[in-house]
């Protein structure tokens, strides 16, 4: 196992690096390498994560998938990279000193930075993080959505060799970024378990890049503490650990959608904003790769951030430009009045008049007009921006539309039925599927279910009865946590942004917007030397400086409250929650991406406030709910590493979830078809058909596992056959395959029955369709074409395999 263990390791650290080398060289192409060393890193890993799993989609769809073409694919990486990468190893500086601009701009004051214990102890507590969901990422797969299709589908990709359209899972056809960089790990391996390790381990990867970029973002207005606390405050949060650990999708859809902000900020500081605009585009379109809802949940805000930001900048740049123009004219005839005055004659003008209608005109041919000098000035988003941004997104999110129109004739399938139809869909599916996802699901089926059979809402079960219950519901799932769902928003969130709200608005009253010093306690006499910007604007809001400056006793790196950055940071966290309770099925891990925004937004709160008291006290509110996430969540993380190093837990913990899941039914199959020794030798005839299941993952052999959405082949072979013998007779026309077998999950197939009864009848629409039929099968057994291979848990879980194979 230690062996295993290793080569996994090693092959996540190969990944990785490649990844980091590539995006380095892609930042050294885009000339943008002049900030922050931690956060260069998680833009490099992000760019090269991205491109690998366009490329992995690019030689699947080829065909061209193996663990040679992976390995070659790497070194490619690697060697394009290899010099930036060189060269970003040699450069050492201080990971906690602030950047020093973005485009080689003034930063903050230099001062001497001593790592004292506090800062070292939150380090410390993020790597004993880390190291847990690390092991807690390589016990075996076992959640139901990565068995279904996070990992289902590259795991039958792998089986056939190539990506294809899978018509019976309906989840493969959503963009599958992440499971391609899962793909391309189980080609390296060539191994679909090894390689889901490795692909969990990549997430865990991008969960540490995401720490690192918001630790860098906090820290260019922060301190070191604060911005620590930060990031502590969302990475120890159970949700974001538990994705971290699992293969969804959301760690690294966390990891884009942060950066595609990061970049806006980076943009909005006025330096290379179209280089910055490309790359937040980039990252957008790449989060977009992720998952559909990344459109309205990032995209979306951004677009909205991109034009306040350029009216707001244009409209201040106009103000300062006609301030400055009217203060330089006056200033220009206030000199010119001093001339000595020549008479030229009667009516001729004076030598002032003559002088100040010369620089006038002069000032016609050879300046701009104030509006366009306003535009070219503002540090805002202008047009090209936003062309550039609009290409990047294009350019990520194309290869997944195209994959879709040439598979069934819809770009965005299975969403937009009604505008692109498409092959393997129909009407009623669609829906299905659109009844099951759209907002407020539970409550609207619940309603129409009721008026339908005349009951009351709150006489159904399972299902709510309002739809502020709905609301309210997921908060306190999301807060509190429950036994199978760990609390996910951290609770003092709410009251650190109401507390900044707060000190806004008092600041605003009295008509003081930057934060000054503790009036008891004074200028600190230890305070660092502060500097003026030697060149305004070059990589820094100019906000800062002039606040370090003009408060030298001010801490400085205290975030003024009315900091536009700020200001950006609370509107995306705003904008992502409302879009996510507007257009999703309010899924909690859909708001994990937004955690390290709340945490950033959190610790700009702290350092908002004034009183270093209150200030203190905040962190230590913020640090215990930290620690009571983990000791919430210390009993999971204990059996993670008790399950990592000791083989009999690890086999006792198998045990005990195997009866949800088809692990031992598979191994029974594969003994009954490989022999004895379990070799289940793989064969071109050889299929598995899935019914009331559709965990695939752990199948070793072609399989067909339709989810609840899909249309089964069962549908029509037990909707139309009266008897044995017809059911017999449809079977060997649809599976001429010899080596046949089915699987039968009867709880499944009840729980499926009974939950979405309440989605589909109540609005009219058929029922889960009948995929089987127990007593025309039991007919079916008694003639001796088939024989019972397996039969556990209780007999819930059967597979029969088909005779004379």
């Amino acid at each position: 196992m230690l062996c295993a263990v290793t080569i996994v390791l090693a092959a996540a650290a190969i990944i990785a690096l490649a990844c980091l080398a590539l995006g380095l060289r892609a930042l050294e192409a885009l000339k943008l390498t002049a900030f922050a060393r931690l956060e260069r890193a998680a833009f490099a890993f992000a760019l090269g994560l991205g491109a690998l799993g366009l490329c992995t989609l690019a030689l699947g769809l080829a065909g061209a998938g193996n663990s040679a073409v992976a390995g070659a694919l790497l070194t490619v990486f690697i060697l394009a990279g290899l010099g930036p990468l060189i060269r970003f190893c040699r450069v050492r500086e201080n990971a906690l000193r602030p950047d020093s601009g973005t485009d080689g701009g003034p930063g903050p004051a230099p001062h001497s930075l001593t790592i004292s214990w506090f800062p070292a102890l939150l380090i410390l507590a993020l790597v004993v993080l880390a190291v847990t969901y690390g092991l807690t990422s390589l016990l075996p797969p076992l959640d139901y959505d990565d068995l279904e299709y996070h990992l289902g589908a590259p795991a039958e990709y792998f089986r056939a060799g190539k990506v294809y359209f899978i018509p019976h899972n309906v989840y493969a056809s959503f963009p599958q970024l992440v499971e391609m960089t899962y793909l391309h790990s189980m080609w390296l391996l060539d191994s679909p378990i090894a390689g889901a390790h490795c692909g969990r381990l990549l997430n865990l990867v991008a969960g540490l890049m995401i720490c690192a970029a918001a630790f860098a973002t906090a820290r260019r207005w922060l301190s070191v503490e604060i911005a620590l606390v930060g990031v502590l405050f969302f990475y120890s949060a159970p949700a974001f650990g538990g994705h971290a650990a699992l293969s969804y999708v959301e760690t690294q859809l966390a990891l884009f959608s942060f950066l595609a902000l990061a970049a806006f900020l980076h943009s909005g500081d006025g330096s290379s904003p179209v280089r910055w605009a490309l790359l937040a585009g980039l990252f957008a379109g790449l989060a977009f790769g992720c998952k559909y809802t990344a459109l309205p949940l990032v995209a979306a805000p951004l677009v909205v951030m991109m034009g306040l930001h350029a009216v707001a900048g244009r409209s201040r740049r106009r103000r300062e430009h006609e301030t400055d123009e009217t203060t330089a004219e006056g200033n220009t005839l206030q000199s010119l009045g001093a001339l000595p005055k020549v008479p030229l004659g009667k009516g001729a003008p004076t030598a002032v008049g003559i002088e100040a209608a010369a620089l006038r005109f002069r000032g016609l041919l050879s300046a701009p007009s104030p509006k366009k000098q306003a535009c070219a000035d503002s540090s805002g988003y202008r047009p090209v921006c936003a062309l550039v941004f609009a290409a990047a997104f294009a350019a990520a999110v194309v290869p997944w539309l195209i994959r879709n129109a040439v598979s069934t004739g819809n770009p965005f399938h299975p969403l937009f039925y009604s505008v692109f139809g498409g092959s393997g869909w129909d009407a009623v599916r669609d829906a299905r599927f659109t009844q099951a996802h759209e907002p407020y699901a539970r409550f609207r089926a619940a309603r129409a279910l009721a008026g339908a059979e005349g009951l009351r809402a709150d006489q159904i079960p399972l299902v709510p009865s309002s739809r502020a219950e709905v609301m309210a519901g997921e908060i306190s799932e999301g807060v509190t946590g429950t036994a199978n769902s760990p609390p996910l928003l951290p609770p003092t969130l709410g009251v650190l942004l109401l507390l900044t709200a707060f000190e806004s608005l008092r600041q605003l009253r009295s008509g003081r917007r930057e934060a000054s010093p503790d009036r008891r306690s004074g200028p600190d006499p230890n305070a660092p030397p502060q500097r003026e910007p030697e060149r305004a604007g070059a990589g820094k809001d100019e906000t800062t400086d002039r606040h370090r400056v003009e408060n030298p006793g001010a801490d400085p790196h205290l975030l003024p409250v009315g900091h536009w950055t700020f200001s950006a940071l609370c509107f995306f966290l705003l904008a992502y929650v409302f879009m996510w309770a507007a257009t999703t099925h309010i899924v909690l891990r859909f708001l994990v991406p937004a955690l390290p925004v709340a945490g950033i937004a959190a610790a700009a709160g702290i350092g908002g406030v004034r009183s270093g008291r209150w200030r203190g006290g905040l962190v230590a509110v913020a640090l215990a709910v930290s620690a009571v996430y983990v000791w919430q969540a210390g009993g999971g993380y204990l059996e993670a590493i008790r399950c990592s190093f000791d083989e009999e837990s690890r086999e006792e913990l198998l045990t005990t979830i195997r009866a949800a899941l088809p692990i031992d039914a598979l191994h029974a199959l594969k003994t009954e078809w490989g022999g004895n020794d379990g070799s289940g030798e793989l064969r071109a005839d050889s299929l598995v058909i899935f019914v009331g299941e559709a965990r695939s993952f752990y199948c070793e052999y072609p399989c067909i596992a339709p989810t609840v959405f899909d249309t089964h082949p069962f549908e029509a072979v037990f909707g139309k056959a009266g008897n044995a013998e017809e059911l017999e007779s449809a079977l060997a026309t649809l599976f001429p395959q010899r080596r046949l077998a089915i699987l039968v999950n009867h709880s499944e197939l009840e729980r499926l029955s009974l939950t979405y009864r309440f989605f589909f009848e109540g609005v009219g629409r058929p029922g889960v369709p009948r995929v089987w039929d127990a007593v025309l099968w039991e007919s079916v057994l008694r003639s001796g074409r088939w024989a019972r291979a397996f039969s556990g848990h209780s007999g819930e879980m059967e597979i029969f395999v088909r005779r004379g194979r």
